[in-house]
């Protein structure tokens, strides 16, 4: 992926609002779990009705702007990238 460029995912994904969420989302801690109930009511999805464009990557996690204006990260394994992740033309 390329940042500027504008996606879609294939599948639903989870959306959330900030990498450190992101990240708590993948573990499993006290620490983590504070995190993930605190912003339970901001992690969201995103599925193939909803257009991206990449704005930053820090190794598997993407910070994207949707087209309905929401700003957040989305986490894709790398080798799961051409399976979840299209990249649009134009």
């Amino acid at each position: 992926m390329k940042i500027g460029n504008l996606y879609r995912c294939k599948h639903d994904a989870y959306f959330f609002p900030s990498k450190e969420v992101a990240l708590a989302h993948l573990r499993f801690d006290t620490e983590a779990e504070k995190i993930i109930t605190e912003n339970e009511h901001k992690i969201s999805f995103i599925g193939p009705e909803h257009i991206f464009v990449l704005l930053q990557q820090e190794q598997e996690f993407y910070q994207i702007l949707t087209s309905d204006g929401a700003l957040g990260w989305i986490f894709v394994l790398a080798d799961a990238v051409n399976g979840t992740i299209e990249k649009l033309n134009g």
